[in-house]
């Protein structure tokens, strides 16, 4: 049976969210928020657009599912 997870994008980095994600065998990332930005400079990663090409990168890095 799929399991749902939840995940905020404070207290991570770019680094260390992807790995999170990646521990969690996150399968689908689905992007809830009201406001696609986060506030704080160190958090501009997680901006929509980057967030998507961060994950789409590391899901070309993963190997198909079986």
């Amino acid at each position: 049976m799929p399991r749902l997870a939840t995940i905020g994008v404070y207290g991570f980095t770019a680094e260390t969210f992807i790995r999170a994600l990646r521990e969690a065998d996150a399968r689908l990332v689905l992007d809830v928020r009201q406001r696609r930005g986060v506030r704080g400079s160190e958090y501009a990663w997680a901006n929509s657009a980057r967030l998507q090409a961060a994950l789409v990168a590391e899901a070309h890095l993963l190997p198909p599912s079986s």
